[in-house]
């Protein structure tokens, strides 16, 4: 079955933005990459802003249907257990589905590249749209924490959440380039259900510190 052209040149521009960042993909070598002309991206996204935009949300929907299913979950069963939910149980809703790109066989390398760049790169461009795309999800995840951790004040239980957000960011970044420090014993696994695990345990005990402010 033919690729349709929306999705040729969301490929393409996903590759490109993710090898080489959006300021330096230009539209001429995008279309070329695509097979398309420029009118057919202006026709469908209207302009490359549109088209960032289109693949941040192609992308995450269907992570964030995923995550707001497991929280969804984890809610209820502590619900009916008559029981505050656990952190672990809301930050494994919220990390896991991303985190399982890195073990899928196709489709997903690049998209961990850009939201790599998302968290390290110093234009806010692309951050602005993933925040926008993900603010209404953070925020669920941010109420269920306050649940769970009712003694630990607001502002400061956001602040480790955003800390959170920021390490699955790197952890991301840094698994799209294998990257390895450069010193004796500095080889790290890759693999994605270790890199699930130690995730956790940093944030959990990084959520559930006791309050110093």
């Amino acid at each position: 079955m033919s690729t349709s052209t929306p999705d040729r040149i969301l490929d393409a521009a996903e590759r490109l933005f993710a090898r080489d960042g959006y300021h330096a993909t230009s539209m001429r070598r995008l279309t070329g990459e695509a097979g398309v002309n420029l009118g057919s991206v202006n026709y469908h996204f209207s302009t490359k802003h549109g088209l960032m935009e289109a693949i941040i949300q192609r992308r995450l929907s269907g992570l964030n249907k995923q995550r707001l299913g497991m929280l969804k979950s984890a809610l209820a069963a502590a619900e009916a257990e008559d029981r505050r939910p656990t952190v672990l149980e809301i930050l494994r809703a919220l990390l896991e589905p991303t985190l399982r790109l890195l073990e899928e066989d196709s489709g997903n390398t690049h998209f961990i590249m850009l939201i790599g760049r998302v968290f390290y790169e110093s234009d806010d461009t692309v951050r602005k749209l993933f925040m926008k795309a993900m603010s209404p999800v953070i925020g669920r995840f941010f109420e269920a924490l306050c649940l769970s951790l009712p003694d630990i004040p607001r502002p400061v239980l956001l602040r480790r959440l955003l800390f959170t957000l920021g390490a699955m960011g790197s952890t991301l970044s840094l698994t799209g380039r294998k990257a390895d420090f450069a010193f004796p014993g500095a080889s790290l696994d890759w693999n994605a259900e270790h890199l699930l695990r130690q995730l956790l345990a940093f944030a959990v005990a990084g959520m559930e510190a006791p309050c110093s402010d």
